[in-house]
């Protein structure tokens, strides 16, 4: 099935806490190949984007049926992070995409740490 047509689940985002992870994205569980997103508020002010993508096309994309990532924001960029996120969720056509994320990092000099494993 096309990603666009899935349906989404979406969680009320409860009010932030030091060390919460956010559920910001994840499809529903029936789903054949599925993605998780979460954001994690870290207690120094940094941030960290995670996710996992499970499934067949993991498993053809990356040799494993579940590919997981982060992308860790350093306290003093987090605030430019965010607003660099926001400004592009509304210009965007279509979906923001992890890889979109990492390209508007390299493209705005915005250092950031990346890591993944299968």
């Amino acid at each position: 099935m096309l990603r666009w047509l899935r349906r989404v689940r979406r969680e009320p985002i409860p009010p932030v806490v030091s060390g919460d992870r956010f559920v910001i994205y994840t499809d529903p569980p029936e789903a054949v190949d599925r993605t998780d997103l979460g954001l994690t508020f870290r207690p120094d002010g940094g941030v960290v984007l995670d996710g996992c993508y499970f499934g067949p096309l993991a498993e053809r994309m990356f040799g494993d049926r579940d590919h997981e990532f982060w992308l860790s924001v350093a306290p003093a960029e987090t605030p430019r992070f965010l607003a660099l996120l926001i400004r592009e969720a509304f210009e965007a056509e279509g979906r923001l995409t992890v890889a979109r994320v990492n390209d508007i990092c390299a493209a705005e000099g915005l250092p950031v740490s990346r890591h993944s494993y299968s």
